[in-house]
């Protein structure tokens, strides 16, 4: 009986911990000082904001705005890491990233930088407004589906869902045939670091997402839900992009 009772109180415990783990998850607010809004987004931040941000979400949401599924009246949540310890407890609980994304929220995890449109992590300095846009997208994504049908409960291929949101972010900025070529000629890692122009680059990985969203979406006119359901496998998409840029 008294065995029964500790694992009880200790099961009580737990799921305390874990709806308060929660709760500061899904309210940023609670573990930051200030708050500021502009335009749809609301800035989570400890200290001064840096003085390019208003600027770098313009053109990040002008960016995102051109999406299929951009909704008007979405709004999103930036969380800096500017001294608050939720940018850690995301890192904890849903590992290293760059802007880690889910919900309605984007959460900054590099080092701020003066210089313009820069930030620093993983020993590079990156573009802040690309990933910024990458992330938001994401958060049209799940404004989209809803929180079941998002990725991860979603189940969609990460080279699709990916793959939007870096299409979304880059896609009009390069040719498909030029980048199937420079993907093919350096032969990269998935991981390693593929730089592209004026300042940007991502995961070699992505850029192959990049590639095959392209190809659907300019090539075979498809939608975004059409896309996502497409059943065809990642790997014969490439082929079929080969083919193509062969031609």
């Amino acid at each position: 009986m008294r065995i029964k009772k500790l694992l009880l109180k200790l099961a009580g415990t737990v799921l305390f911990l874990l709806v308060l783990l929660i709760s500061f998850l899904l309210n940023p607010s609670l573990l930051y000082a200030n708050k500021t809004v502009y335009q749809n987004i609301i800035i989570h931040h400890q200290g001064p904001l840096r003085a390019d941000l208003f600027e770098l979400i313009d053109q990040s949401l002008g960016t995102a705005q051109h999406a299929e599924i951009a909704d008007p009246v979405w709004k999103s949540h930036l969380c800096l890491n500017d001294g608050s310890p939720y940018p850690g407890l995301v890192r904890r609980l849903l590992g290293e990233d760059v802007f880690t994304a889910f919900s309605n929220k984007v959460v900054f995890l590099g080092q701020d930088l003066k210089t313009y449109d820069r930030f620093y992590l993983w020993d590079r300095e990156l573009k802040y407004s690309q990933f910024l846009t990458h992330g938001l997208v994401h958060n049209l994504q799940f404004n989209h589906h809803g929180f079941w049908d998002a990725n991860p409960l979603g189940g969609y291929p990460m080279w699709r869902w990916e793959g939007y949101a870096e299409y979304v972010t880059l896609g009009g900025k390069y040719d498909l045939k030029c980048l199937v070529e420079e993907y093919e000629e350096r032969k990269l890692e998935p991981y390693a670091w593929f730089s592209l122009s004026d300042g940007e680059g991502t995961i070699s990985l992505h850029v192959r997402h990049l590639i095959l969203t392209k190809y659907a979406f300019e090539i075979k006119r498809q939608g975004y839900d059409q896309f996502l359901n497409d059943p065809q496998s990642e790997s014969d998409a490439y082929e079929e992009v080969l083919t193509w840029a062969a031609q």
